[in-house]
């Protein structure tokens, strides 16, 4: 072997740096590197990973709710170990004014919840081209409770997100509304203004002593009894703005029923029901998951307004979750906001709801109908609030 002339040490030191600066660019490529996603529709339901924010993170929860051929469960798993399930079902979007639909486009919905802890912006990078792929011709996302400052609304903003997707606000923003229920009932109460309590201890007292023992608040948590329950309030519930404008009436038979049955047969369903002479006036439809009780679903025979039964069935809801669920910290009242719910709440956070609609020109005309139905629902609605006349037709529309 030849000898070379070399500096004393070169010839070691020099193979050694140089395998120093391969090793730190393959970890700078691999900081940077865009994050690889699967997208597949499993048959079964593996584990959930990362945070369990919401039962519909669990793809046990979503899968109990897939009972007909036409729904299933997608799920999106990465490279840095992420997954995000998402519930796939038929769906409409409508194109309303207002609180009356006109009419809706057909597509096949893949609901992502938000609120996604353990998330950086950079851990999207590679997720939308891997959904845009995977989605049929009709389908789209549908984005629900996307908290503001959490990493994923960032990213629907970025440049790998617009490559893939047209991103369409679905209402406006808006107050997520929760309770903090450490330190029971009493405690809950004076995390209230001196006003609501006031308002609400005095509408307790008037209907106990005009009711008296006529009322009854029962607790439905069991598959049978949870089926007693959608059974009784069918009827009274199709009676409700809910069930006229929204489509939105309990029925064991749609998704509503079949949600809360699921949640029964799994041990999480707790509801309540408020009656007078056997016959319901309120209801609260709910299940415990973790440490948060999600309120799915609330409503009340409208010919007992004046009763104010929301917060009645409320402080009662309240009593048992304290009394028979200590352990609950939290209670959601989920997405929308309300004055019932900021009145009842002591904590809030910012959230909205948008659909991800793929690039195409089927994509395009979706947008543009119903971006073009918002804009004009905005318009009017601003017009009726300049002219003091909003709540009124609000009320008409409910009324009728």
């Amino acid at each position: 072997m030849d000898q070379q002339d070399v500096a004393p040490g070169y010839g070691t030191e020099q193979p050694m740096e140089a395998e120093r600066q391969a090793r730190s660019r393959m970890r700078s490529d691999s900081a940077n590197a865009v994050d690889r996603w699967l997208v597949t529709r499993p048959t079964a339901a593996p584990p959930p990973v990362g945070a369990v924010n919401a039962p519909e993170h669990d793809p046990a929860w979503l899968f109990a709710q897939c009972d007909q051929a036409d729904k299933s469960v997608m799920l999106a798993s990465s490279s840095r170990g992420h997954c995000i399930p998402l519930f796939v079902h038929p769906g409409r979007i409508s194109l309303a004014l207002g609180e009356r639909a006109l009419g809706h486009v057909r597509v096949t919905r893949h609901v992502l919840t938000a609120n996604l802890k353990g998330f950086s912006d950079g851990d999207f990078e590679g997720l939308f081209d891997a959904l845009a792929a995977a989605l049929p011709a009709n389908g789209v996302v549908f984005v629900q409770g996307l908290v503001e400052d959490e990493a994923l609304a960032t990213a629907l903003t970025g440049p790998a997100c617009q490559r893939a997707f047209r991103v369409l606000p679905r209402g406006e923003p808006y107050t997520r509304r929760l309770i903090r229920l450490a330190g029971g009932y009493e405690a809950y109460l004076k995390t209230l203004s001196a006003a609501s309590r006031q308002n609400l201890r005095r509408a307790r007292r008037k209907f106990e002593e005009a009711h008296a023992g006529r009322y009854r608040h029962e607790v439905f948590a069991a598959p049978g009894e949870v089926a007693r329950l959608l059974e009784i309030l069918e009827p009274v519930s199709a009676r409700t703005y809910q069930a006229k404008l929204l489509g939105l009436g309990i029925q064991r038979n749609n998704y509503i029923g079949r949600q809360l049955l699921a949640a029964a047969q799994s041990g999480h369903a707790r509801c309540h029901l408020l009656s007078v002479d056997a016959t319901p006036i309120a209801w609260g439809l709910g299940l415990c998951h973790g440490d948060t009780y999600f309120l799915y679903h609330i409503g009340y025979d409208p010919d007992w307004r004046k009763w104010e039964p929301g917060n009645l069935l409320h402080l009662a809801s309240i009593e048992d979750l304290a009394q028979h669920q200590p352990h609950l910290a939290t209670f959601d009242f989920l997405y929308g906001d309300s004055v019932f719910k900021e009145r009842l709440s002591n904590q809030s956070r910012r959230e909205r709801n948008c659909y991800l609609i793929p690039r195409g020109a089927r994509g395009l005309a979706v947008h543009a109908a119903v971006a073009g139905m918002d804009r004009a629902s905005r318009t009017i609605g601003a017009a009726l609030t300049r002219w003091g006349l909003k709540e009124k037709v609000r009320r008409w529309v409910r009324a009728g």
